[in-house]
């Protein structure tokens, strides 16, 4: 079959296929945090695995930041950022009989403006972009999804 030979109600079949897979993907919302294994819970815990090894790789990788709303009791919301990651907790497992890395889908909310575990001496980074920044020559990476 070439190109010419394919009708106009088959173009506009798959165009309409295209565009709903691809809001479906964009739709996707990741403040929905039930898809993630591992949340980690506290700024001490999320910068340490930003930074720290195991076994020569970051336990926090292939960042990726989404902005992201967080519903409020009261109504309306407010604005954060989620880092999703690949995150390893440090605890080897036995998996056929070796002691392995289970990595698993990890994600941490940051506030705006984010603040380091250690405020008290460093002050408040605009957001968490900022602060992902101040490590790009330590060979963290990230993406953002806007």
């Amino acid at each position: 079959m070439q190109l010419r030979e394919v009708r106009r109600w088959q173009w506009i079949a798959a165009g309409l296929l295209l565009g709903a897979a691809i809001g479906a993907v964009r739709s996707r919302n990741p403040a929905d945090l039930g898809g993630y294994e591992r949340i980690i819970a506290s700024r001490f815990e999320f910068e340490d695995a930003l930074i720290s090894e195991q076994q020569g790789v970051r336990r926090f990788r292939n960042l990726c930041v989404y902005p992201a709303r967080l519903a409020e009791d009261r109504g309306g919301g407010r604005a954060v950022h989620i880092v999703v990651g690949d995150y390893f907790d440090g605890k080897f497992e036995m998996i056929d009989g070796n002691l392995c890395a289970r990595w698993r889908k990890g994600c941490f909310i940051a506030e705006i403006p984010f603040r380091r575990a250690d405020d008290a001496s460093s002050g408040a980074h605009q957001t968490v972009l900022d602060y992902l920044d101040s490590f790009s020559g330590k060979g963290v990476r990230y993406s953002f999804a806007w």
